[in-house]
């Protein structure tokens, strides 16, 4: 389901290492590192990118900063809420 954990660190600018699975994967996109479930070295690696690589790191917490206020901020989730609500008949 919806993985409130990743779009409250993408809030805050921190990277995000996500499974790639169902709507978790969906809800971080491009903004952050997605491995795949059952893969712990995968994981490990990603996590130790992110570490390491301190570019990588600021460049995936800014694009996690955009994807919030673009699809989860308050004011996002109030445009299409009124989107929808003015499709009803």
């Amino acid at each position: 389901g919806f993985c409130v954990p990743a779009v409250e660190a993408m809030s805050m600018s921190i990277p995000v290492v996500a499974i790639g699975a169902g709507a978790i994967a969906e809800t971080v996109g491009d903004a952050g590192l997605v491995w795949d479930t059952g893969e712990p070295d995968v994981l490990a690696a990603s996590i130790k990118r992110l570490v390491c690589d301190k570019k990588l790191s600021e460049e995936l917490g800014q694009r996690g900063r955009r994807r919030f206020v673009s699809a989860f901020s308050a004011a996002a989730v109030d445009t299409v809420f009124s989107r929808i609500i003015g499709e009803v008949p």
